[in-house]
């Protein structure tokens, strides 16, 4: 893979009860997010659009995505993926009670590695201002690189490179026929509209677009594989789901409007894939698929592969 994934495992303890809503990465990212703008901005009542130094502001490069489009990429400011994932772990919901523990992960794009340190202390201080109703607190217990298991925080930070993930779409193991569990909701939208029934080739190219903007935007923009390959491949495929649409949505006070969550939930088996499509597929476990990815919506498992 020509974009490199780093992610990293934080282990966290509830300084006081915790109200959490289902799919809670939504919520942390918001805290985040509101901890990112405070420890980067120096001009807090300047809208961010119209601030002389957005060009160059920490907070606008993570969190708004950059304006500014690679030469000869086509795409529109809006499809410019974020250059993180936060999710939680499945089932944080509900009452977390006062000294529980509880992770948070998350992954990193490209370059922006390099910030890392940004991301962690506005983790922590997003901790400080309080998530979910009656902002809880919480605090930072330890960091671990998701792949290397080595704690990069305890108590003090430790100076350790964190290992990238590697996907090589050439690689020719492969399982022709696989379960995909949907972790978070799924949204797919296609012409505006919020898809309930798959096919194989929407599900793919859906798959194949963000890995190919990630790699615009945060790799070596080098091709990854054969699209025309990848087209035959989706004609042969075969696809099945059982799934429901979960509606959800939740209040944004930074846009002040509400954020729909929707989506599908369940299961989808894929049958006759071969080595691209499902290193594709292994590669969405880690990046996630369709819209609201940065959320931690989209998250898959692959399970029961047979």
């Amino acid at each position: 893979m020509s974009f490199k994934i780093f992610k990293f495992k934080i282990l966290c303890r509830a300084e006081n009860d915790l109200a959490l809503p289902h799919f809670s990465g939504s919520t942390v990212r918001g805290a985040f997010g509101h901890a990112l703008k405070s420890l980067a901005c120096i001009n807090l009542n300047e809208d961010c659009q119209s601030c002389k130094l957005s060009g160059e502001c920490i907070y606008m490069k993570i969190f708004e995505t950059s304006p500014s489009v690679p030469s000869g990429t086509g795409s529109s400011v809006k499809d410019i993926p974020h250059p993180f994932i936060i999710e939680t772990d499945e089932g944080l919901s509900g009452t977390i009670p006062r000294g529980s523990s509880f992770k948070i992960y998350l992954a990193i794009f490209g370059q922006f590695e390099n910030w890392s340190h940004y991301f962690f202390k506005a983790m922590q201080n997003a901790g400080k201002i309080g998530i979910g109703k009656g902002q809880g607190n919480f605090s930072l217990v330890e960091i671990k690189d998701y792949f290397s298991e080595s704690v990069l925080f305890a108590g003090s930070y430790r100076p350790i490179r964190p290992s990238a993930c590697s996907i090589d779409f050439k690689a020719k193991t492969y399982r022709k026929n696989i379960a995909i569990r949907l972790c978070s909701p799924l949204r797919i939208v296609k012409d505006g509209t919020l898809i309930d029934n798959l096919t194989p080739e929407l599900l793919m190219t859906t798959v194949s677009r963000r890995l190919n903007l990630l790699n615009q935007f945060y790799g070596d923009q080098a091709k990854l594989y054969d699209f025309e390959r990848l087209k035959r491949s989706c004609e042969k495929l075969r696809l099945e789901q059982s799934t429901v649409r979960l509606a959800k949505n939740r209040f944004s006070n930074r846009q002040a409007k509400y954020i729909p969550l929707d989506g599908l939930i369940g299961e989808i088996r894929l049958y006759n894939l071969n080595s691209l499509t499902y290193q594709i597929i292994k590669a969405a476990e880690l990046v996630h698929i369709g819209k609201g990815s940065s959320l931690g919506l989209g998250q898959i498992k692959i399970s029961n592969e047979k």
